[in-house]
């Protein structure tokens, strides 16, 4: 009597068109999954930017007797609001903005600091991924 070892060749075939459909679909999981991983990271970095600015411009606004000073757009790639008491600047320049000279937030596509007579400060930008926030904040001077 003949005993059968080994494999034939129609189940070689059978277990490579298997693994080649497996892989596929791996393949097509994971690609959608790095695509939402790096599409997350766009989203949470513009919220990480809208919480970091707010945090920094609360900071100046809770500051006793801090008014914004020469809040102004000098053209459409430059605009600035100062401080009164704490002398600190906020400049958006380069797509990012910088107090005192140090950068706090980047992928700033435009930003504008206005400040009007019922004391309130209002501050918009767009992030480069289109993401638009406005703020305004009412100054108590106390």
């Amino acid at each position: 009597m003949k005993q059968n070892k080994g494999i034939t060749i129609m189940s070689l075939i059978v277990y490579v068109i298997a693994m080649t459909i497996v892989i596929g679909i791996i393949a097509t999981i994971s690609t959608r999954f790095y695509g939402n991983v790096n599409e997350l990271n766009v989203q949470t970095q513009s919220v990480g930017t809208y919480t970091k600015l707010n945090s920094f411009i609360t900071n100046e606004i809770n500051t006793k007797n801090n008014t914004p000073i020469y809040p102004s757009k000098s053209d459409g790639n430059v605009s600035y609001c100062i401080f009164s008491q704490t002398n600190n600047q906020y400049i958006f320049q380069n797509n990012a903005i910088f107090q005192n000279n140090v950068k706090i937030c980047t992928n700033i596509e435009s930003c504008t600091f206005s400040y009007n007579d019922d004391n309130e400060l209002t501050i918009t930008y767009k992030t480069q991924n289109g993401e638009e926030y406005t703020n305004t904040y009412k100054i108590v001077n106390y």
